[in-house]
């Protein structure tokens, strides 16, 4: 994954840096200026007497506590690489930083936002869809299909071939798989299991309404993909369809045209519960088998759960940007808040439901064989058509936890920025994707 022009853009190049008091101005080639502290550029200062290169950690000698509040500069130059030096009148030894430029650009502290840009989308999303053999066996085409997650929280993968070691084997591209509350990571949605129905509402053959998983757990933000290994419709009726809606775009329709609601929203709790009955899984798990009593070469899993959580049904960010939506009918639990401020959610929470069923904001498909539904399941409500009684559908899924998944692109996006690790450690999501756009 290299940049196919060397060129760095005038945006990151210094022109001049001058010392200004607690403060070093820096004045960029394309006329920006940037302002940096003096103690925020000591503190990342990347000298061996401030950071260790091998742990890529902070070394021990920069501590904040010993450090000088108010540090002078002796000296600040542009070396011959482009790079910034600052030589530090510190009392505690001979200190000298070296910033490079580029580092330097995407920590300006001129300005402010520094959130990923979103794409939100209603029904006419054109769906961004990736050929299963390309994201498994090539990390650039593995990148632009992780970054269009990032960028629009869904996509399709197709011709994967009809088995669970291959959607594993695409599972592992995106990162690890999330252990859910029962033994089993990779789990069938299928028309004919009706012991699963019983106990499972997405299992149930009625329409599932749009929704996120696991709102009554801590870690809700997972990657979810859903892999269709057999659809079989004799009535030809628009049965098992898949339907999706931007749960994103809802919360940027209700701040505009409904702020008071957004606001309930944003800050007022609604609880999420999850209590399940003691029950019996095969477990399939990677590395080996799960513990459980073995019979007939299966390991059966037996399980209980029990889970309570507060949650805002939109999550703002440091910005306040939606960062994440929680909504699930299912798992709904009694509001805990004071009595004169229930009906006013309630009308906040029917607002966001209505906005739901408005076909402008969703978008319905059929899952076709060998087709992978990606979805972010921070951002993207999902659910499906009811399932008719002669309909045969059978889907594997599985979570990748969110982490894991943004650690994986951040790796791919180091290696477009093409810089080292000891300048890509630390970097907010902003940043590093700035940096990997400085080519020209």
């Amino acid at each position: 994954m290299t940049a196919q022009n060397q060129q760095v853009k005038s945006s990151f190049q210094i022109d001049s840096a001058t010392q200004n008091g607690e403060t070093i101005d820096v004045l960029w080639k394309d006329g920006h200026k940037s302002v940096y502290n003096n103690l925020w550029l000591m503190d990342a200062c990347r000298c061996k007497q401030c950071f260790q290169d091998d742990t890529l950690s902070v070394n021990p000698g920069n501590d904040p506590l010993t450090m000088p509040l108010s540090p002078s500069s002796n000296s600040v130059d542009v070396e011959q690489d482009g790079s910034l030096k600052i030589v530090w009148d510190d009392p505690r030894s001979d200190h000298e930083s070296i910033f490079d430029s580029a580092w330097l650009r995407v920590h300006c502290q001129s300005e402010t936002g520094r959130s990923l840009a979103r794409k939100t989308w209603d029904k006419t999303l054109d769906m961004p869809t990736f050929d299963f053999n390309d994201v498994v066996s090539n990390d650039d085409a593995l990148f632009v299909w992780l970054d269009s997650i990032i960028e629009t929280g869904v996509s399709i993968i197709e011709n994967a071939p009809r088995n669970e070691e291959a959607f594993r084997e695409l599972a592992a591209r995106v990162g690890f798989l999330h252990t859910r509350y029962h033994p089993s990571n990779v789990f069938t949605l299928d028309t004919t299991d009706k012991i699963a129905q019983k106990i499972q509402h997405a299992y149930k053959l009625d329409r599932l309404f749009y929704h996120s998983d696991l709102t009554a757990y801590t870690d809700s933000g997972v990657i979810q993909l859903l892999h269709c290994l057999e659809y079989n419709n004799s009535n030809q009726e628009a049965e098992g369809y898949s339907i999706i809606a931007d749960g994103f775009k809802l919360a940027e329709v209700l701040r505009k045209e409904y702020p008071e609601h957004y606001k309930q929203l944003t800050e007022e709790y609604a609880p999420a519960c999850r209590r399940r009955m003691v029950a019996e899984e095969k477990v399939l798990q990677e590395g080996g088998e799960a513990p459980g009593n073995v019979s007939q070469n299966n390991t059966i899993g037996k399980y209980a759960w029990e889970s309570y959580r507060l949650n805002h049904v939109i999550k703002l960010d440091e910005w306040g940007n939606p960062a994440e939506v929680r909504f699930n009918h299912n798992t709904r639990a009694p509001l805990s808040m004071p009595h004169d401020k229930v009906k006013s959610f309630y009308q906040a929470y029917r607002k966001f439901v209505e906005l739901l069923e408005d076909q402008q904001y969703t978008k319905e498909f059929l899952l076709k064989l060998g087709q992978v539904l990606i979805c972010d399941n921070g951002r993207i409500l999902h659910g499906r058509t009811e399932v008719g009684s002669t309909l045969k559908r059978k889907v594997l899924g599985t979570y990748v936890k969110g982490e894991s998944f943004k650690s994986r692109w951040r790796l791919l996006l180091g290696q477009k920025a093409q810089m080292n690790d000891f300048w890509l450690t630390g970097l907010s999501d902003k940043a590093l994707e700035t940096l990997a756009n400085r080519f020209v």
